[in-house]
């Protein structure tokens, strides 16, 4: 797993739905698995779900678990890259 000296969890950043707004997406192993393509929020602005383009697929992310490593703009995700890609496509 990578470092996580820069790394926060999704409901300690502000403004969320802009911030992770096309960050890519990285697996626990370092693995680049995709891009955000949409960030779903709750009516109080927190985030619902993360919508990621996975190779041409877009699936659907909770927000558990996921960081945010601002320096590098990426969220990192506690799944494997084969768990990500094995997920169902997202119908929205």
């Amino acid at each position: 797993m990578q470092g996580n000296a820069h790394q926060v969890p999704l409901p300690q950043i502000d403004n969320p739905k802009y911030v992770i707004a096309h960050a890519s997406v990285v697996d626990r192993d370092g693995n680049s698995v995709g891009s955000v393509r949409d960030v779903r929020t709750n009516p109080d602005g927190s985030v619902n779900q993360i919508h990621v383009d996975v190779g041409g697929k877009v699936v659907a992310l909770s927000p558990t678990g996921l960081r945010y490593q601002r320096d590098k703009k990426q969220l990192i995700t506690g799944l494997s890259k084969d768990e990500i890609q094995a997920m169902p496509e997202s119908s929205g």
